[in-house]
């Protein structure tokens, strides 16, 4: 009888609570993958609000007025260029009032078509000579933006000297804007030559925060 009752209590487990165990596995598996899916929504949604998107200039224009909104002063900006090297992008903005701004942007470590501000430059007019600015991109390789606005015409070429390595770049523009992924070693020691179209040397610049 012991036996019987030991059968009958074991169909009993088998036929009803181990179903009733797996409804609660699978619907426990269910919520984890909702509380999962629910996480990567929220985690994209503050992405996508702090970031931009690059190739959208109205969008772009909109997000760095606000994010900068103590330099801007509410002044409307118009893209006047841009450029994009591995993980930063620079843009050169000009305001209505004739002022002028460069933002440097990351990209977006979830969304890589996204863009987040990163360093704000105002009041450059005094760029009018070429300036440029070290940064770090988010493999840690170091990048040097040179940049300058309404550029001098004697102006037609600059050399950007990086420990050993030099970067020659024709002045096409009065807007300069460019950028280089340089070596790591190089310990900051650059320097950077504006000459003319006979080569001859219009001045040496400085980085732009000195």
């Amino acid at each position: 009888i012991k036996g019987s009752q030991k059968y009958k209590s074991g169909k009993y487990f088998a036929g009803g609570d181990y179903s009733q165990v797996a409804f609660f596995l699978v619907a426990g598996c269910l919520a984890v993958v909702l509380i999962i899916s629910t996480i990567i929504g929220v985690d994209i949604a503050c992405h996508m609000s702090n970031s931009v998107d690059g190739d959208d200039y109205e969008a772009l224009v909109k997000y760095t007025t606000i994010k900068h909104a103590n330099h801007v002063k509410g002044e409307p900006l118009f893209v006047k260029k841009a450029v994009k090297c591995v993980d930063h992008m620079a843009v050169i903005f000009q305001s209505e009032d004739g002022d002028w701004f460069m933002c440097i942007y990351d990209r977006d470590s979830l969304l890589p078509n996204r863009w987040i501000s990163s360093v704000f430059y105002y009041n450059l007019e005094s760029a009018s000579a070429l300036k440029y600015s070290y940064h770090r991109n988010f493999n840690g390789e170091p990048e040097i933006f040179v940049f300058g606005v309404d550029v001098p015409e004697e102006i037609c070429t600059y050399h950007l000297e990086v420990g050993n390595i030099t970067y020659i770049s024709s002045v096409t523009d009065k807007i300069v804007l460019d950028v280089y992924v340089v070596a790591d070693e190089y310990e900051q020691r650059e320097r950077l030559v504006a000459l003319d179209e006979n080569g001859e040397v219009v001045y040496r610049s400085h980085p732009f925060d000195e």
